[in-house]
């Protein structure tokens, strides 16, 4: 059985992210349910010879007490949320990637809208490894499972943005997806002092075998 995660929000116009982690025959999570409340799928990947991965997002999200995963044997997952979002159209666009013995991994999102933040989830098949990123700011890293995020903690320009992600050391292999997500038209050019993700210390992990 998986361990429940919860997620306490704050802020208005949020959007809750899973990123989760699962089997390696297939792609097998069919939903991902925040506090019962079907989310929606963002995107999957498997990593080259290791697991598959996928993003799952929700607008509008009360405060979870569990988020659940239905299908595959294995989850390993992270939950945060955003504030100032807007809350139908989401994400913007999105993309995967995979690098085979790589130090990194890079992804290029073609952004649509303006105002947007970019988001970069990955895994890797070697866990405990610290990254560091050419754009924003780390928001998970060094997961004793190889999961690792960042976003672009600013709002980013219209058209194709590459992402990439590198390792402190060894050349891991990675499965990777990024995304745009697009701000409240309220919120326009400000965007970037109105929109966070949830503290590092809310950013919880849901880790079963």
């Amino acid at each position: 059985s998986q361990t429940p995660t919860s997620v306490t929000l704050s802020g208005s116009d949020t959007i809750g992210i899973v990123f989760v982690v699962g089997d390696t025959a297939a792609d097998n999570i069919t939903a991902v349910t925040w506090n019962s409340v079907a989310m929606t799928k963002i995107a999957a990947v498997q990593s080259p010879g290791d697991r598959w991965m996928s993003a799952w997002y929700i607008v509008n999200p009360t405060s979870a007490t569990t988020i659940s995963f239905t299908g595959g044997s294995f989850w390993r997952s992270y939950s945060f949320y955003y504030t100032g979002a807007k809350q139908t159209t989401q994400p913007d666009a999105s993309n995967t990637n995979t690098a085979s013995s790589s130090a990194t991994i890079a992804v290029t999102v073609t952004v649509g809208a303006t105002n947007c933040w970019t988001i970069f989830c990955q895994k890797d098949n070697t866990g405990s490894v610290t990254y560091s990123t050419d754009v924003g700011s780390m928001r998970a890293n060094t997961d004793t499972g190889g999961i690792a995020i960042s976003d672009s903690n600013a709002i980013v320009s219209q058209g194709a943005q590459t992402t990439t992600h590198t390792a402190g050391a060894g050349t891991p292999t990675h499965g990777a997806i990024g995304f745009s997500i697009k701000a409240t038209d309220s919120i326009g050019s400000s965007i970037s002092s109105s929109i966070s993700s949830s503290p590092s210390s809310s950013i919880s992990s849901s880790i079963s075998s």
